[in-house]
């Protein structure tokens, strides 16, 4: 062997994959240890001996079939089975050329890729799992989407009948405090129970109203103690369950969109609830925190109002604690893993936290923080304030003729003349013929939304051009609209939510005409 060819050895000896080198009439110049080991693991007995370690038939004729080529590289991928053991070898053929391209051998590198085909098969099945859990969290998303569209359409057109039997309650107890007869009496005492229950399905309707939301929280200044106690009340009605609260007297104000907290609050209290499906004890805690740095929880440093419920059932496991609040984990049969991650959700959008601390066979405690506000608390007027009498001309304008009917009694009970149009274009003709008779209304009233027709935010546009100085109200059933957040903005006067009340009506009516708040 002459001195090239050693060194050429060498150096193919002292690289870290297999190599091995044929002549041009496909003889072994030399493979080294890497090749040799590759060979051994995957000779089998059916193959020629051309050299200390057997070359597989397969392997001669891939290389004979090579040489004859045209091409001057060539890649390979053979997958053979030795010893009960798949493989698959990338085989890289290079002809060695002389100087006038004549092929005077034949270099080939032999790569074992098994693992790495192994490897990306396992990645493959991971990548198709986590498509095809992606795809089913869409179809669950899309689902939620629907259902909440659903909620809101469901919302509205409850709070439209909640309004008209609201008003017609109003408009029989009207006739039936006229009379002095006791059996009149008592009907009137029903009535009112009736409209009580009516405006305990407001509540309820609201709740509803709330999942439909598009997740923004609406805030304003509340002292919470009330909402907890009634949520409370909802929940275990009718159960075997009981509450011991334990809230503080002085609770700080908090900054919260009521109805998502309640949500939050109610999803708890149902949790605890099914967690002790044969009764006992719920506790509800509410106190005053002020939570310094460097806590174990990560909360910001401040002052909280921390709401805590315990439960004494058989606890959750340790490996599903950390994912109570992911989208869609249930350990529930009949659960849909919503409730705990809208929890989470609505809690993080009002810079709040919440956790769960839990022992197997002992219970779990849940634990929300709100931040506390500085701002002080406004206290609404009671929800039945006394009905103001008022006098001028009201136009209503809703796609539905029962309310367009129970608006006209009422206002008219209220002492208004009254005329009604069932859509925008309506609402226009009959504003301009005011103008033009110069008896101008007093006062607008708008629905939001109109099906088949111009609805209250387009109408207002169009009355501002007529009227710069139009009393226009917008009423909704759909409570979260931005057009109700921010009447003003639009061109409204105020705004009105349906399901409402003679009192509130009135109320809305008098403001807008006397320009009083």
């Amino acid at each position: 062997m002459g001195l090239k060819e050693e060194t050429i050895d060498i150096e193919y000896e002292q690289l870290p994959i297999p190599i091995i080198s044929f002549n041009k009439d496909i003889k072994v110049n030399y493979l080294n240890s890497e090749a040799k080991d590759i060979l051994k693991k995957i000779n089998i007995s059916n193959c020629n001996y051309e050299s200390e370690v057997a070359i597989p038939i397969w392997l001669n004729i891939k290389t004979q079939e090579f040489i004859k080529s045209d091409e001057e590289q060539q890649n390979y991928i053979k997958k053979i089975k030795a010893q009960e053991t798949l493989y698959f070898l990338q085989l890289i053929f290079k002809k060695i050329l002389d100087k006038d391209n004549n092929c005077n051998g034949i270099k080939l590198i032999i790569n074992d890729i098994s693992e790495y085909l192994e490897s990306k098969d396992e990645l493959e099945k991971k990548l198709q799992e986590m498509r095809n859990l992606l795809e089913e969290q869409l179809i669950k998303l899309e689902k939620s989407n629907s259902l909440s569209i659903l909620a809101a359409g469901i919302a509205h057109d409850f709070n439209n009948i909640l309004t008209i039997v609201l008003g017609n309650i109003y408009i029989m107890k009207r006739y039936l405090n006229i009379s002095t007869n006791k059996v009149y009496n008592k009907i009137y005492n029903k009535f009112s129970q009736i409209e009580k229950l009516t405006l305990q399905a407001q509540d309820l309707n609201q709740q509803l109203m709330n999942f439909s939301k598009d997740g923004v929280p609406v805030k304003k200044n509340i002292y919470i103690k009330r909402l907890i106690r009634k949520t409370a009340s909802m929940v275990f009605s009718g159960s075997n369950n009981m509450c011991n609260f334990s809230i503080a007297h002085d609770l700080w104000p908090v900054e919260v969109d009521e109805g998502q907290i309640r949500q939050v609050i109610n999803n708890l209290l149902i949790n605890a609830k099914q967690a002790m499906p044969n009764g006992g004890n719920i506790e509800v805690c509410a106190t005053n925190v002020h939570v310094e740095e460097k806590n174990k929880n990560n909360i910001k440093q401040g002052k909280y109002v921390m709401i805590k419920i315990r439960d004494k059932g058989k606890g959750i496991p340790k490996e599903n604690i950390e994912k109570i609040f992911e989208p869609y984990f249930t350990t529930k049969n009949d659960g849909t893993g919503l409730g705990l991650a809208a929890s989470y959700s609505i809690i993080t959008k009002h810079n709040g936290y919440i956790y769960a601390e839990s022992e197997e066979l002992v219970g779990t405690t849940f634990y929300v923080y709100l931040m506390a506000s500085e701002e002080e608390v406004t206290i609404e007027k009671a929800r039945y304030e006394k009905v103001i009498q008022g006098t001028g001309k009201v136009l209503v304008m809703d796609d539905d003729k029962n309310i367009r009917e129970i608006n006209r009694l009422m206002l008219m009970e209220l002492g208004y003349g009254v005329e009604v149009a069932k859509n925008g274009e309506e609402a226009l003709k009959a504003y301009k013929n005011s103008i033009i008779q110069k008896n101008t209304f007093d006062a607008v009233i708008l629905d939001l939304t109109i099906r088949g027709g111009m609805g209250g935010k387009e109408t207002i546009v169009k009355l501002l051009e007529l009227d710069t100085n139009v009393n226009a109200i917008v009423v909704s059933g759909y409570s979260s609209d931005s057009v109700m957040d921010n009447c003003k903005n639009y061109g409204f006067k105020d705004c009105i939510k349906k399901p409402y009340s003679i009192e509130q009506l009135a109320n809305v009516i008098y403001r807008v005409i006397h320009k009083t708040k």
